[in-house]
């Protein structure tokens, strides 16, 4: 977790002891963890472009990513070329985020799929084309992204173990982060009616399934774990309209089971999923509270 200090704090869930493992004073982005491994982002220094004015060389703060082995305690920073990073994700020694080092000077929002073998002390480039590659998420061997390069978004995936490139889905506009888990990549895309629908698709039988779709536009992105797929449809808690819809909350999808369960009904909650563990989150404004769901 980021500390009211910026520094991070690593925490034992089990007996509530904390470990520092950065000190304050840094601005710090994201922050993701997989077994002995947590990495993060440090935006401490700036991306010169020649010509640029002193206002714009304030505003364009690169993202440096440093990985911490948390048996070790050896931290290093993996990156050189001052650039913008976001959207980190890990498993295991494999961490990839989204890189704009090919493109500063000339499109701010265009990015390239990157990965760090931390083992073997061993940056990766997943995709670089033209366009924007955005939101990369990874298990085991195996990265998927959104694809904005072209007149519409694909859904992609990279196989480090054969080394291929290829198209997931091409047809449902994705968008948003999507996840990836063994053999199961969900997403939010759109449906044949043009309404968000949350889909599935299993590598193994290289199927696609829409399990859920809704009116709402405010559908989070979908989460995967060996099991359940999760997801919120939320609609703003300060809304002045007295008519609220009843499909708000928190869903599971049973993989087994091929079932829809709605958990929850409020106005604006987050989700996390570890197992068959849910971690909920409901709050609006200042006020709120975090539960957690044992769907076993």
């Amino acid at each position: 977790v980021l500390g009211r200090d910026a520094g991070i704090l690593l925490v034992n869930v089990e007996n509530g002891e904390k470990r520092r493992i950065t000190e304050g004073g840094h601005d710090l982005t994201e922050v993701v963890i997989s077994g002995d491994y947590i990495a993060w982002g440090d935006r401490s220094r700036q991306i010169e472009i020649p010509g640029s004015s002193e206002r714009s060389r304030r505003s364009r703060l690169a993202v440096d990513i440093f990985v911490m082995n948390l048996v070790t305690g050896e931290q290093r920073r993996i990156t050189d070329i001052p650039a913008r990073r976001h959207s980190l994700s890990i498993d295991g020694n494999l961490l990839v985020w989204q890189d704009n080092r090919n493109e500063i000077g000339e499109h701010r929002n265009h990015y390239d799929i990157y990965a760090y073998d931390i083992e073997a002390d061993k940056e990766i480039a997943v995709e670089i084309s033209p366009g924007a590659q955005h939101y990369p998420a990874v298990s085991e061997d195996r990265v998927v992204w959104i694809d904005e390069g072209g007149e519409s978004s694909r859904l992609m995936l990279y196989d480090f173990s054969g080394d291929e490139t290829k198209v997931i889905d091409d047809s449902t506009e994705p968008e948003l982060p999507p996840d990836i888990y063994g053999n199961y990549i969900v997403w939010r895309g759109h449906d044949e009616s043009g309404d968000h629908g949350v889909y599935l698709y299993d590598l193994e039988s290289e199927e696609r399934s829409l399990i859920a779709s809704t009116r709402l536009s405010s559908v989070d992105s979908p989460i995967v774990s060996d099991r359940y797929v999760v997801w919120t449809v939320g609609w703003p808690c300060d809304t002045r309209s007295n008519i609220m819809p009843d499909d708000m909350g928190v869903y599971v999808y049973d993989l087994e089971e091929g079932d829809v369960r709605q958990i929850s009904n409020y106005v604006e909650p987050d989700v996390w999923i570890d197992g068959g563990t849910l971690l909920v989150h409901e709050a609006c404004h200042m006020t709120g509270r975090v539960y957690a769901v044992f769907l076993e």
